[in-house]
């Protein structure tokens, strides 16, 4: 799964159009199947999320603001 992700994070960008396709095939799977995909996508979009942060967290940090108000501004711990 690790794997997986970690390629889909590096290689696969979806265009408007892709996403589109995507939705698509998704709408048309079975329930089980549904569910299984989505639960992947939204793993993917979390850990975008949080390496999203954590890059706004560095760049706050590059400007001089304090590591507090980053923690409390982010949602991120002080680590």
């Amino acid at each position: 799964m690790q794997l997986i992700s970690g390629f889909v994070d590096t290689y696969l960008r979806l265009d408007v159009t892709e996403e589109q396709a995507f939705q698509t095939v998704v709408d048309t799977m079975g329930l089980t199947q549904r569910e299984e995909v989505m639960e992947i996508v939204t793993s993917w979009e979390q850990k975008g999320a949080q390496r999203a942060l954590e890059q706004v967290a560095v760049n706050l940090l590059r400007e001089g603001m304090a590591t507090d108000a980053i923690a409390r501004v982010t949602g991120l711990t002080l680590e």
